[in-house]
């Protein structure tokens, strides 16, 4: 479990400190604590989906938590809804953009 979340935490690194050299993401707080900060709420929220007992979708509960992470973060809004049809579909086997599956 150690090994998953270091590589986890190393993605995620990489993708705020892209994200602040772009200006998409802020830089008032230190990428370290953003990281963290995220590692935390996805905790949380594995946590709050096992004690609801089916009560919450899980799926559903990644994509509010998703939503409310970067649009926390991001200068524009409107960015995360971009991000967020990309991952979503790539999570789904589709390709971005399309209905179409991805390989």
């Amino acid at each position: 479990m150690a090994v998953l979340y270091d590589k986890i935490r190393a993605s995620l690194n990489v993708i705020i400190s892209q994200g602040r050299r772009s200006g998409d993401f802020i830089a008032d707080v230190r990428c370290a604590e953003q990281v963290s900060a995220i590692m935390a709420m996805h905790d949380g929220v594995a946590i709050e989906w096992m004690r609801s007992r089916g009560s919450v979708s899980g799926r559903e509960l990644v994509h509010a938590f998703t939503r409310m992470c970067l649009r926390g973060i991001l200068f524009d809004p409107t960015v995360c809804d971009a991000f967020l049809a990309e991952t979503f579909a790539r999570a789904a086997g589709k390709r971005p953009g399309t209905d179409e599956a991805d390989g």
